[in-house]
């Protein structure tokens, strides 16, 4: 299957794996300690929890390749492998899981940056994974604040043009990224739309009053 080939050559020299091999729709890496990945491929842009246990039906995988890199993943989808200790992820994810001891759980390094630190705020009660990149933070004493987060080097107008097309009304946009910058017609058009564009540390202390 041509979307297995580019994980199967970069794997191919690697002398920890012990075997890849293709059957039928799953693509099967096993490491030098029998720990094996079993992986099955889903081509597209909207996934949902319906999509996804139609897609895993009658099959043995624990993971789950997304194709599309700019695909919207619903937050169910998350509850729902969760439960069945399967993991959904791209290309770059398979690689950083095969060099974990085990495979389950795993989260995105982005994603357990921001989920854990988020944890540990005093003014946070809850965390709700509403998509692939938006939470709901739920606080003790303010008001919940939706945040989306976005990985870019820079925000630019089109980013935030792009975000607002794709995903639900938020409160925030995190700029995860540390290094670029915000472009002054990004913060406008945020400003227009009545939502923030904020880095880590401005989050973290806007979170500790009531949100403006």
């Amino acid at each position: 299957m041509d979307k297995f080939a580019w994980i199967t050559d970069k794997l191919k020299s690697d002398k920890k794996i012990k075997s890849i091999k293709v059957k039928g729709r799953i693509l099967f890496i096993t490491r030098d300690d029998y720990y094996k990945l079993q992986i099955i491929a889903i081509d597209d842009s909207f996934i949902d929890k319906n999509k996804v246990a139609e897609l895993i039906q009658g099959e043995e995988v624990n993971y789950i390749l997304t194709t599309d890199k700019n695909c919207f993943i619903t937050g169910d989808v998350f509850e729902y492998l969760n439960n069945e200790k399967i993991v959904i992820g791209d290309f770059g994810d398979i690689f950083r899981i095969l060099k974990k001891h085990q495979f389950f759980p795993y989260l995105n390094p982005t994603i357990k940056f921001v989920t854990q630190g988020l944890q540990q705020h005093d003014k946070v009660k809850d965390i709700v994974r509403l998509s692939k990149s938006t939470f709901l933070i739920e606080r003790i004493i303010y008001e919940p604040v939706k945040i989306l987060v976005l990985e870019d080097y820079n925000i630019s107008i089109q980013s935030v043009r792009g975000a607002i097309e794709m995903f639900d009304k938020f409160d925030c946009i995190l700029k995860f990224n540390p290094n670029g910058g915000i472009a002054d017609n990004a913060y406008n058009l945020a400003n227009e739309k009545k939502f923030k564009i904020l880095k880590w540390g401005e989050l973290l202390g806007e979170l500790n009053k009531k949100w403006k």
